[in-house]
């Protein structure tokens, strides 16, 4: 089941204007490994699913640059435990914390290397 309308023409309209925008059309993570990226200075999910979420920040973890934030979108609320419980495992395993903010977002900061 689609839970989003076909929108990518709409995308490429919207950022049209920008000469630095690349849109990759695709699902997370299949699609990460298209994208050269070297270094990340701010990080933002917001897929409202779990699985992709964590595939992305596994993907750019060590691409961000130190003390990158990382805002996770609905981190704190009810409705999305399985993402806060996934994130939850990943900080654990990096050895970080996340910060809940009063919005019900996450942020974790990339600690030196």
């Amino acid at each position: 089941m689609a839970w989003y309308s076909e929108c990518f023409e709409v995308a490429q309209e919207n950022f049209a204007p920008y000469e630095r925008v690349r849109l990759v059309r695709g699902t997370v993570p299949q699609t990460l490994a298209t994208v050269p990226i070297e270094q990340v200075a701010y990080l933002s999910l917001d897929m409202n699913v779990a699985a992709p979420e964590v595939a992305a920040l596994e993907f750019f973890w060590e691409k961000l640059a130190p003390g990158a934030p990382v805002m996770l979108d609905d981190y704190g609320w009810v409705g999305y435990r399985p993402q806060k419980d996934a994130l939850d495992e990943f900080a654990s395993r990096k050895g970080v914390e996340t910060l809940t903010l009063p919005t019900g977002q996450g942020v974790i900061l990339r600690p030196p290397r």
